[in-house]
C-alpha cells in the first residue's frame, strides 16, 4: 500500500491503570509526574519489546504534549500490533479533533476500551487548570480525561472534574 514506506509511529493505552499521582508501591522516589508517567509508558513499551522513546499524553498548567513532542512528525500513527489501524497522519493528523482509528490497544496489542488520564485538549494544550497536582496528587484533586474507544474529541477531553483517586489508564505515544 502507499503508506508501506511511511515513517511510523507507535501509539497504545497502557495496560495498567493507576491513580492521579501515577504512583505504584514499587517506585522509585526520585521520579514524579510527568516524568514517573514518561516512565511508565517507556516500562511497559519495552516489555512488549517496541522500540523507540515514549511519552504520556498528558498536561499540567506549564507543559502540555504541543510543547513536548514532535509537534513536525508527518508519518504516521499507529498502534502496535503488526498491521495495525493508523489513528492518525502526522502531528496535525493527532490534534485534527477526530483520530483514524482509536488508540484502543495497549502495549501488547490488546483491546481496551478504558478512561484515561489526560487533561488535554484535542489540540495538544492544557484542558485546564487541574492535573492532580501536575500529576503528584491522588488525594481531592480533579481532572480531566478522555476515552480510548473514541475517535472525535472525546478521545482525549471527555469528563472533567474526574477525582485524582481513580484508577484510569494513560494514552503512551513514540516520540523523538
Amino acid at each position: 500500500s502507499g503508506d508501506c514506506k511511511a515513517v511510523e509511529r507507535k501509539v497504545f493505552v497502557t495496560s495498567v491503570a493507576y491513580h492521579g499521582d501515577l504512583k505504584e508501591d514499587k517506585e522509585p522516589e526520585e521520579l514524579s509526574g510527568l516524568a514517573l508517567a514518561d516512565g511508565h509508558c517507556q516500562e511497559l513499551a519495552e516489555g512488549a519489546g517496541l522500540k523507540g522513546t515514549f511519552k504520556a499524553w498528558l498536561s499540567t498548567t506549564e507543559v502540555w504534549p504541543a510543547k513536548r513532542f514532535d509537534t513536525r512528525f508527518a508519518g504516521l500513527y499507529r498502534l502496535t500490533s503488526e498491521g495495525a489501524a493508523i489513528v492518525a497522519i502526522g502531528w496535525k493528523g493527532l490534534i485534527a479533533g477526530t483520530l483514524l482509528h482509536a488508540i484502543d490497544a495497549d502495549e501488547s496489542g490488546v483491546l481496551r476500551q478504558e478512561n484515561v488520564w489526560t487533561n488535554t485538549l484535542p489540540n495538544g494544550t492544557s484542558a485546564s487548570m487541574e492535573h492532580c497536582s501536575s500529576w503528584t496528587d491522588s488525594g481531592d484533586a480533579s481532572t480531566t480525561i478522555g476515552k480510548s474507544s473514541a475517535t472525535d474529541a472525546t478521545w482525549t477531553n471527555n469528563l472533567t472534574g474526574q477525582a485524582c483517586s481513580g484508577l484510569n489508564r494513560l494514552y503512551c505515544i513514540e516520540d523523538i
